[in-house]
């Protein structure tokens, strides 16, 4: 039995996540290491932006998740930051959400990464969303550079909840 002073507490964590990727080089779809700098010359940041921030807000994920063997109980994650910045070779994913479900950022990413090189318009984010088909959405971008930054909890009084 949980401590009383326990019992009335619920604790809500906001995960923010991050994908660091290096101009000099990342390994490309087929194993082969592809410079990302040509890539990144080519690709559109406004393009990129407006895809990070058609993720943003409370929406099924189901489509970016990679685990086909487990079906958790919701695949239904509030996005509250989707977010990219670029310091010469190195462009920075800020992902920050109530949860993440298994490659769910690395399929994020990977699908702005293809918007940026045109192989899908900002547009068609929401019919990614909407799909819950993992096959209908971008790439996954490689682990290399993912980090976990930052885990939060906010304390709230179950007894205040209506």
């Amino acid at each position: 039995m949980p401590h009383p002073s326990l019992a009335a507490v619920d604790l809500t964590a906001h995960q923010r996540d991050g994908l660091l990727i290096d101009a000099c080089g990342v390994p490309g779809l087929d194993g082969r290491e592809v410079g990302l700098s040509r890539l990144v010359s080519c690709a559109r940041a406004p393009a990129m932006r407006a895809a990070a921030t058609a993720f943003v807000g409370n929406h099924n994920f189901q489509s970016f998740s990679a685990n086909p063997r487990y079906t958790p109980a919701s695949a239904v994650r509030n996005l509250i930051r989707c977010d990219l910045k670029r310091s010469s070779s190195l462009i920075t994913f800020i992902i920050e959400a109530d949860g993440f479900l298994y490659k769910m950022c690395r399929g994020i990413v990977g699908t702005i990464v293809q918007v940026g090189l045109g192989k899908f318009s900002p547009g068609e984010i929401k019919q990614m969303l909407a799909r819950k088909d993992r096959r209908m959405a971008g790439m996954t971008a490689p682990a290399k550079g993912l980090v976990l930054w930052k885990v939060s909890y906010n304390r709230a009084n179950r007894a205040s909840k209506p």
